[in-house]
């Protein structure tokens, strides 16, 4: 028997009861070539976001609970939380999103620098002619382009 076209024999983006992905497991676990065959090959969703379990929400306060949020990758925030920086530039890489700013901050939090940089130029972008901060822009160069020092 021949089988032609995408045939997916395997689902790659289902949840199991602790609230995990097979990617989101694979990235946590520091498993590269697992994560990079789930999402080249397999499809897998690199932006799914880790799920909240019955038992996890039971634990949670009230104040915690309404606080709640879960978006962006999962995959990603368990790379960053276990300092695989090689695994968390390729979600980087393959699109996964930062909602919320969650993985930067393990990523901090673990010393993680080059995931830090990655996922901090993501945030950034060219702002030459001080559009945005005015007040970042040294008194010189205000004055060389006619500008006055004086506050608007």
């Amino acid at each position: 028997m021949r089988v032609e076209g995408d045939f997916k024999p395997v689902l790659v983006d289902v949840y199991s009861r602790r609230g995990r992905t097979p990617l989101q497991v694979a990235a946590g676990g520091g498993w590269e070539e697992v994560s990079r065959l789930l999402v080249q090959r397999g499809g897998a969703n690199v932006n799914l976001p880790l799920a909240i379990t019955d038992e996890e929400l039971a634990a949670l306060t009230a104040a915690e609970a309404d606080g709640l949020q879960c978006a962006g990758s999962g995959a990603l925030l368990e790379a960053c939380r276990r300092g695989h920086q090689n695994l968390g530039l390729f979600l980087i890489s393959e699109g996964a999103s930062d909602h919320g700013n969650k993985a930067l901050l393990s990523a901090l939090a673990g010393e993680h620098w080059s995931l830090v940089q990655e996922l901090l130029s993501r945030l950034s972008f060219p702002d030459p002619d001080h559009r945005l901060n005015k007040k970042a822009q040294p008194d010189s160069a205000l004055l060389k382009s006619g500008g006055s020092v004086a506050p608007s």
